[in-house]
């Protein structure tokens, strides 16, 4: 069976990474479609159609795409030119056929767009492709962006009811899906899932929390990442005379409303900003910590979250999302409220006064809780079942 796996970009996130080669070692067919981002090898049945960079690159890939194309099925070559120029302005002609025509040229048998936000940019390959579409349902594609990008829930409206199936990354984005025109019926939860590498770095959290209390969140620097109420609670227990060092990790510049946050709470010794580590560092980075602190307003599936539990870390995480069927508050990690710096600040108190023993319960709980729902296996297993299904 062949599979598109298309998300735009190649190599894609992390995630998206473990289920291309997954599939390819069951034995599909996978192609990737998009942009080469960096130099990847891949192994067996993994099949790279990537687009060049540089407009004359582009021009001449479009030149011998098209040719092959017209030798194939010169009706469908019209079709395309005629489709693409007639929905599109000059400047995105480019791209557009820059997109599709390699993805005509290589027909598969499922077509799975891994981002909701693809649609709008693809739409064209609803009338063009002759298999079916699957759709992921991951993240802010599905939590807030629809709900002020008008042009994003027009085009889920337009487009759900032809999708063949969906994929959602927790019962909670399953619902968040149906909110905006999924068939129930055509929607499968299907887990992420964390590396068998990381699963084997678990070591249970065997020490009392030391003073200060070392907390990281790692994230994008965004709103929905909540980290303002995150500061806040910082700001709260230093003026409980409770020290604390707080890192933020991620890979965008930060902003200035968080700049201003930790000058006007006083926190430029609390709160350090580390930017731009590889995902290998920063897991290095997450096990020299006390306490993974996951504030966001609102998520799909929190990876950060479920590495911290293999590794053993213990968490704290605001009950958002698909959050809830993560951990269990208390046994696993603790859940808090979402915009409560109150509640944050307590959640730190309380995990910092655990003895030893109880925190590693806590994380070996945790680590079960990752070894019965998110292992490479349990993941590729439902996406099998989801492409081999009629």
């Amino acid at each position: 069976m062949k599979i598109a796996i298309y998300s735009h970009s190649i190599p894609s996130s992390l995630f998206i990474e473990n289920l291309i080669e997954g599939l390819a070692q069951r034995g599909f067919k996978v192609y990737l479609f998009g942009k080469k981002l960096e130099e990847k090898s891949y192994g067996k049945n993994i099949f790279v159609k990537s687009t060049p960079k540089g407009n004359w690159a582009i021009n001449w890939f479009i030149f011998g795409q098209s040719l092959l194309l017209f030798v194939r099925n010169p009706m469908v070559l019209i079709k395309t030119y005629r489709l693409v120029f007639s929905k599109n302005r000059m400047g995105i002609v480019q791209t557009k056929l820059s997109c599709f025509l390699p993805i005509l040229n290589n027909p598969v048998d499922i077509f799975h767009f891994q981002w909701g936000n693809d649609l709008t940019k693809h739409q064209e390959l609803f009338t063009l492709l002759k298999c079916d579409i699957f759709v992921s349902m991951r993240g802010s594609h599905f939590t807030y962006a629809p709900v002020f990008r008008k042009p994003l829930s027009d085009a889920y409206r337009t487009y759900f009811p032809k999708v063949k199936k969906f994929h959602a990354v927790s019962e909670s984005m399953r619902q968040n899906g149906e909110k905006w025109g999924a068939a129930p019926e055509r929607i499968t939860a299907i887990y992420s899932s964390i590396p068998d590498r990381l699963i084997g770095m678990f070591k249970p959290f065997n020490r009392s929390m030391e003073s200060p209390v070392k907390i990281v969140s790692i994230g994008r620097f965004h709103w929905v990442k909540g980290y303002n109420y995150a500061l806040e609670a910082v700001h709260l227990l230093k003026q409980k005379g409770v020290q604390v060092k707080y890192t933020l990790v991620a890979n965008e510049n930060v902003p200035e409303e968080l700049l201003y946050a930790i000058h006007s709470l006083g926190l430029s010794r609390e709160v350090a900003i580390v930017n731009g580590l590889p995902h290998e560092e920063t897991i290095n980075l997450l096990q020299t910590q006390d306490i993974l602190l996951m504030c966001s307003v609102a998520e799909g599936l929190a990876n950060v979250v479920l590495e911290a539990m293999a590794v053993g870390i213990p968490v704290i995480s605001t009950d958002c999302g698909g959050m809830a069927e993560v951990m269990k508050d208390g046994e696993t990690g603790l859940l808090i409220p979402i915009r409560n710096p109150e509640a944050i600040a307590k959640a730190i108190s309380n995990m910092q006064a655990m003895p030893a023993a109880e925190l590693s319960q806590l994380t070996k709980k945790a680590h079960q809780a990752i070894l019965q729902k998110h292992t490479l296996g349990n993941m590729l297993n439902g996406f099998e079942k989801l492409y081999r299904t009629p």
